[in-house]
């Protein structure tokens, strides 16, 4: 028994003597994972800063991103406006001219220019409600532009039929007196030269 308590102690000895040896190996990293627990915390610390930061450049350039998303479909929306507005424009401009060909009592040209709105300004304006209304009111301007018209045709031969007589009698006026011999030497020379 006390060759196994010596060899117990001797054995117990190198077990110290190693422990020994690798205790300072054991807080040497011990130490080293402390520190290295300090660094992966302020790491740890920015990568959360960041984060952070990255977020509201993140929140901010998406609302930069919606932005420009709804200046591009605005954009669209008044290239498409101008377009449409270049179909229309010639619309109520051939009617400004009709309307005011009427108001100015000139209506041969005035039923040109409806029958041009009718046949080429109209078709090509598209389907909008203004064109359907122009469109729907062009045989009422088409019979207002006739009645009116004839209204002062009839008026005119009316007025030439009352003054016919005024008329006849200024003209007879303005023919010279054949019977004066100046006149009559005259119309002899013409019928010679014929």
């Amino acid at each position: 028994m006390e060759k196994l308590d010596a060899r117990i102690r001797n054995h117990d000895r190198e077990i110290e003597k190693m422990c020994n040896h690798h205790f300072q190996g054991f807080v040497d990293s011990i130490t080293e994972l402390l520190k290295v627990r300090g660094e992966a915390q302020k790491l740890k610390s920015q990568v959360t800063d960041t984060n952070r930061r990255l977020q509201d450049d993140g929140k901010d350039l998406t609302g930069s991103m919606e932005e420009l998303i709804q200046c591009r479909v605005q954009q669209r929306n008044i290239a498409t406006t101008i377009d449409k507005l270049t179909h229309c424009l010639p619309v109520l401009e051939m009617y400004s001219r009709l309307q005011e060909q009427m108001r100015a009592k000139r209506y041969y040209p005035a039923l040109r220019t409806l029958e041009q709105l009718e046949q080429t300004c109209l078709p090509r304006a598209g389907e909008y409600r203004f064109c359907s209304i122009m469109a729907e009111n062009i045989p009422k301007l088409r019979t207002q532009i006739r009645d009116t018209a004839m209204t002062q045709l009839r008026d005119f031969l009316e007025s030439i039929r009352k003054h016919s007589d005024k008329i006849g009698e200024t003209a007879i006026k303005q023919v010279p007196d054949c019977t004066r011999p100046t006149c009559s030497h005259r119309y002899n020379q013409t019928k010679s030269n014929h």
